[in-house]
């Protein structure tokens, strides 16, 4: 006897093939109720049940609930004939959070969607790393923000990429993310006056010879005219492959000792 035309599930030959069985990533097939019908190894085991215990279960009630309606959703799309993909958090019978990315199409028999096929991927070391960059991130910026020296960085081509209210108090201006290269400053000068052009500044030449540079005094102007005499003390930022990836700078000012000398050495000639 042939059985019910919505028992017919277009999964059974991939379901027997060794793509299936061997998969690293969890397949699985849902049908028209959105239950667990076939399942590989992968999938139980991350799931951490059996099949017949995920036959029982709504596939809605493994997700995490504040994420169910944006499943509960997609799964709609996918009975309009829609595939998808999604990422979702699904919780393991142990209690653990699994993060996952989810794709999916319907499948058809007879010109009717009668489930859903999909294949997920745990992601939840990508997350859990994401999550950790983020704070370290968070935490760098949060440090630079803190110190009481003008600090800031730039990428690859010099383009300032982060800058603290020091350095902003330096400057006398807010440079432009991105756009501002090498340095804040309205105008660069060398300590004997003359005009310093931006890509001769030593946070250029950090960037073009790959290492630190010291002792190079320069002159910063303000926009409102006044300047200040600085030591900078860039450093090259390195990739994990040995590639310089940025720059950090910390401008010193030395204008006040500068001047302090001055005086010094004018008291001495008196």
């Amino acid at each position: 006897r042939r059985p019910p035309r919505s028992t017919l599930f277009p999964y059974t030959t991939l379901f027997r093939s060794s793509l299936f069985e061997g998969s690293l990533d969890a397949i699985f097939f849902l049908d028209a109720d959105e239950h667990v019908k076939a399942a590989n190894p992968a999938a139980l085991r991350l799931f951490t049940r059996t099949l017949e215990q995920l036959k029982t279960i709504p596939f809605l009630d493994l997700c995490v609930p504040n994420q169910r309606e944006a499943v509960r959703n997609t799964f709609r799309a996918a009975f309009l004939r829609q595939g998808f993909a999604i990422d979702t958090a699904v919780v393991t019978a142990s209690g653990e959070r699994r993060d996952l990315f989810i794709s999916g199409t319907p499948e058809i028999s007879n010109g009717e969607v009668v489930g859903v096929s999909c294949i997920a991927r745990d992601i939840t070391q990508r997350i859990k790393t994401e999550e950790a960059l983020r704070l370290s991130e968070a935490r760098y910026r949060n440090l630079i923000q803190a110190l009481p020296a003008a600090v800031y960085t730039t990428d690859e081509r010099g383009c300032i990429t982060l800058y603290n209210q020091a350095a902003v108090a330096l400057w006398g201006r807010e440079p432009e993310i991105g756009k501002d290269l090498w340095c804040g400053s309205w105008n660069i000068y060398r300590p004997d006056g003359t005009p310093l052009p931006l890509d001769e500044c030593p946070m250029a030449a950090t960037l073009r010879e790959g290492r630190a540079i010291r002792d190079q005094e320069i002159v910063i102007e303000r926009p409102d005219g006044t300047r200040r005499h600085v030591l900078p003390h860039p450093e090259p930022i390195y990739s994990a492959q040995g590639m310089v990836i940025g720059t950090i700078n910390m401008l010193i000012d030395i204008t006040d000792r500068k001047e302090a000398e001055k005086e010094r050495a004018r008291l001495l000639a008196e």
